[in-house]
Parts: structure tokens; sequence; C-alpha cells
């Protein structure tokens, strides 16, 4: 059945959307759109969905409505491009007759003495997690079932349709057979011209047509 179901929540400070929408498939595949940092609890996605829906192509997509808060960047030092600053700062000070003009924070602020890290991971538990996918899965299973009735409904009503002309053939059926016996007799009777109708071939030849 497709389907679809939606929910968000609070993770990591942040706030994390979840969009679940499924089409049919005759088995059960996981296609995970994802941040990055999302991407490791593919497992667990599939584990968790498999709780809900026994077939059908899923797929699942998330993103941040609200980014968490990040940890502070580091800061590095990198201490061989510092000296070299200093060198270049020195040779500068002779060059001009100038002495004694070197300090640290002329030298912190030359370029690339100081990198900045700004890669730290993000803290997410799945457990944090987990809460909104259930809660868009609810939403997703509630719209399969209700497909799945509205189908229901359709194939009963087009069943008894079915059913309604079955019963009308079967009623006109031997009146039909009569019918076609005099017509079929009649018209040998014409072709024989007075002659003496083969009533068992007649016979015959209206087995044939009614089966």
């Amino acid at each position: 059945m497709t389907g679809f179901g939606a929910a968000q929540g609070t993770v990591a400070g942040g706030t994390l959307r979840i969009e679940v929408k499924s089409v049919n498939h005759r088995y059960l595949s996981l296609s995970l759109k994802a941040p990055s940092e999302l991407l490791s609890f593919e497992n667990e996605f599939r584990e968790r969905l498999r709780r809900d829906v026994e077939r059908g192509h899923v797929t699942v997509s998330i993103r941040w409505a609200e980014l968490p808060p990040r940890p502070a960047p580091d800061s590095l030092v990198d201490v061989e491009r510092a000296r070299a600053a200093v060198a270049r700062l020195r040779a500068l000070e002779s060059a001009v007759g100038l002495s004694n003009g070197i300090t640290l924070d002329l030298i912190a602020r030359q370029p690339d003495v100081f990198a900045v890290s700004d890669d730290t991971p993000l803290a997410i538990e799945w457990t944090a997690v987990e809460p909104v996918f259930a809660e868009a899965l609810v939403g997703l299973t509630t719209s399969r079932r209700k497909e799945g009735g509205a189908l229901a409904r359709e194939l009963a009503d087009r069943i008894g349709l079915i059913r309604k002309g079955a019963r009308a053939v079967a009623e006109r059926a031997p009146a039909r057979l009569v019918r076609e016996r005099d017509r079929l007799r009649a018209a040998v009777a014409q072709l024989l011209d007075g002659r003496t109708v083969d009533e068992q071939r007649l016979a015959q030849e209206l087995a044939f047509m009614a089966e």
C-alpha cells in the first residue's frame, strides 16, 4: 500500500523532521535520506521499520527543521608556522631598521598560526531519534490502512456487480437456449426445404452453443 507519515521532535537541542513514504513492492526495502550524522543509524531505522511494515518500498527522509547547537570550535596552534612568522617579522624589522616590535599578539594575528577545527561531531543517541521515527510510522500505518480499506470496499463493490451479472445471466440462460433452438430449427427447416430435421444433430449443436 502507498502511504505517508511525518513527525518532528527535539533531538540534540535541535528540531528533527522525519517523513516516511511507501509504495507497493513485493518485499520490504528501505531508502534512507538523512544528514551525515544520522546515517550510522540505518540499521536501527531498518529494524524499527520491520516492526510496523511487512512489505513495500519505504523512503525515509530526514532533515533538521532547526539545527542543533554545535560545540565551540577548537583552536589549534601551528608552532612551525608561528616560528616562520617570527622569522619573517624579524627580517622585516631588520630591513626597515626597527627592533623589539614583535609581540605575541602580533604573531597570533599572522595567517595560519591559529587553525580552527569545526568538525566536532554531534552527540546524537538513537533513543532520541526513535520516538520521532515511531510517530511518523504511526501516520504511515494509518494512511496505509485507510487506503487498504478504500481498496477493499471498491473490490467488494465490483465483486458484487459481477455476482449480480452472473445471476442475471443464469436466469436468462434457459430461455435463451429455447430461443436459439427455435431459431436454429427454423433456419435448418428452411434450408432442408421440407425434408426431415435430424433432431439428434440439432440437439448436439444446441449443446455446443450452450457450452
